[in-house]
């Protein structure tokens, strides 16, 4: 961040009834008076998402006690929870830029993760995978604790056959559908 960056500081606990993004963030600008390149968003409070958080393009989100949301899409962006976090469907964060830090405790059913500054674990059963969106199948390993190269070049087989797309890609996208399909 440069000198003259802002931060956006919402006071209190906020409601977000669909997507924060940067339509999101735009729209909570619309109206303010200010120069320089917002840096980020400050919540001193909770954080209910009642979508999913998506910072692509970037979005830093710093939120000072407890965050909850469907999904979590993380790519250059870098998301702070003080408190715990809770991600009905997933988290997947992708790129080396980004990052994911929840200093309380994690609650999620899955975590992708690509190249990212991100938790491998959660605090209830999960599943921890390598895969980048449109990661051929070599490239999607699904740590089942056996580090061994056979049982590695295996694991893609684990998933469900709707991940991946026309040209035998894992899809993020598809991923996510499924999961929220049930």
């Amino acid at each position: 961040f440069e000198e003259d960056d802002l931060v956006l500081l919402l006071k209190g606990d906020v409601v977000i009834d669909g997507d924060l993004n940067d339509q999101w963030i735009d729209d909570c600008l619309k109206g303010l008076t200010w120069t320089g390149r917002l840096f980020g968003v400050l919540i001193d409070g909770n954080l209910t998402v009642r979508g999913d958080i998506v910072d692509d393009p970037a979005v830093n989100v710093y939120v000072l006690k407890d965050l909850s949301c469907d999904f979590i899409f993380s790519k250059n962006g870098g998301i702070t929870v003080k408190g715990d976090a809770r991600a009905k469907y997933g988290v997947y964060g992708e790129y080396n830029d980004g990052l994911l830090i929840v200093f309380g405790k994690l609650f999620t059913p899955y975590i992708i993760d690509q190249d990212h500054c991100m938790p491998q674990e959660a605090a209830c059963n999960h599943i921890y995978f390598i895969a980048q969106d449109r990661a051929e199948t070599e490239g999607v390993f699904i740590d089942c604790g056996d580090s061994s190269e056979d049982a590695r070049e295996e694991t893609h087989l684990l998933l469900d056959p709707l991940v991946w797309n026309e040209d035998a890609e894992f899809s993020i996208d598809q991923f996510v559908k499924l999961v929220k399909s049930g």
